[in-house]
């Protein structure tokens, strides 16, 4: 069995850093997209694997969506365990479609 350890510290709003930082901890493909589409797409593929995420207490609001990715592809591929961890004891909730948007548009107003 792989297992993996992520800081969500690191998960930034800066998305290129932020997949950076994933292909090269999770030791991705060098075709990997480097996008949230991708990072599914990676995860689901994964043999059996446990990915320890520690302060997503900490992640950005893009962070936020990255860590949403890693609990959607637990639901997809059940060779993939994913635990997060924080100082708080934080819940493991999947943002609400609603949420995820809302991140999502505020995002991309920054952009502009």
């Amino acid at each position: 069995m792989d297992e993996y350890y992520i800081d969500a510290a690191y998960f930034t709003d800066d998305k290129e850093e932020t997949q950076k930082y994933l292909a090269e901890r999770l030791d991705f493909p060098d075709y990997y997209g480097r996008n949230l589409d991708a990072l599914f797409d990676c995860l689901t593929e994964l043999p059996e694997t446990e990915i320890y995420i520690d302060h997503e207490d900490e992640a950005s609001a893009y962070g936020r969506l990255v860590i949403n990715v890693f609990l959607e592809a637990v639901e997809e591929n059940p060779n993939l365990t994913v635990y997060l961890i924080n100082d708080e004891g934080g819940d493991e909730d999947v943002l609400t479609p609603e949420e995820e948007a809302e991140i999502i548009t505020a995002l991309f107003d920054d952009e502009e």
